[in-house]
């Protein structure tokens, strides 16, 4: 499965809880609809950890590494405890709202002081993206030149935190 489906998902995922669990909500019919007729969909969960929710998220993988999806309900669900990220690393894609739509996804690398424990956010280096720029739900499976590079700055990032050296 490619990355864009991955994306489209987790949009698709967000919005139909923030939205009350209604149909109709964007990616519903492709993504969430098989998984509730058939009983299999979890709001909320850590697939980091390997929970059900895991099992919702297209499988993608790239050079070994998985992408894991981790949604909390409530609050939460808008914060960055809500997350696409790798198996093994804290470099995660979160969602930018705008009431109950999500208007862009945005990557964010952690800075480490001290322990892993006390991990800030780089503000300045943040890579955000807007859906339409992106070319999600565009009726067409194709990744755009924006996707491929926001995909490349999401793995590089990755890979540069597995590089830093934790005092």
């Amino acid at each position: 499965m490619a990355f864009k489906q991955v994306l489209e998902y987790f949009v698709a995922h967000l919005e139909y809880v923030a939205g009350g669990e209604q149909a109709g909500s964007r990616g519903y019919e492709k993504y969430i609809e098989p998984l509730v007729e058939s009983g299999n969909f979890r709001v909320s969960g850590q697939g980091v950890r390997d929970r059900e929710i895991q099992e919702q998220l297209p499988e993608f993988s790239f050079e070994g590494n998985k992408i894991c999806i981790n949604v909390q309900t409530g609050y939460p669900l808008r914060n960055t405890s809500t997350n696409l990220n790798w198996t093994d690393a804290m470099t995660h894609i979160v969602a930018v709202w705008y009431e109950n739509s999500v208007t862009a996804l945005k990557i964010q690398f952690p800075k480490y002081y001290g322990t892993a424990e006390k991990a800030l956010w780089y503000q300045e280096n943040e890579t955000e993206a807007s859906l339409t720029t992106l070319g999600l739900f565009n009726n067409n499976d194709a990744e755009n030149d924006k996707l491929r590079r926001f995909f490349k700055a999401f793995y590089e990032d990755y890979k540069e935190e597995k590089n830093v050296k934790i005092p």
